[in-house]
């Protein structure tokens, strides 16, 4: 668990690194996510060519995640 916890902290420090480096990468969308998920996660991670195609939630159990398509799905 110890290094599920560490893995979320760096890896959100490095987005918050790539934000300062690039803002356009975190964009408003973006920040509202991780602003609802926030307390839930152990952190975060934007991925893809450009740091912004996908967002990964770390935690250590499942959660229900509203997708933009309108369905619910086990994440």
């Amino acid at each position: 668990m110890k290094n599920l916890i560490d893995s979320g902290k760096y890896l959100t420090h490095s987005v918050e690194a790539q934000g300062v480096m690039f803002p356009k990468m975190v964009d408003h969308a973006i920040c509202s996510i991780i602003d609802r998920y926030r307390s839930r996660v152990l952190g975060w991670k934007l991925s893809g060519a450009d740091g912004g195609d996908h967002l990964i939630l770390i935690h250590d159990r499942r959660l229900r995640i509203p997708f933009a398509s309108g369905y619910d799905d086990d994440i």
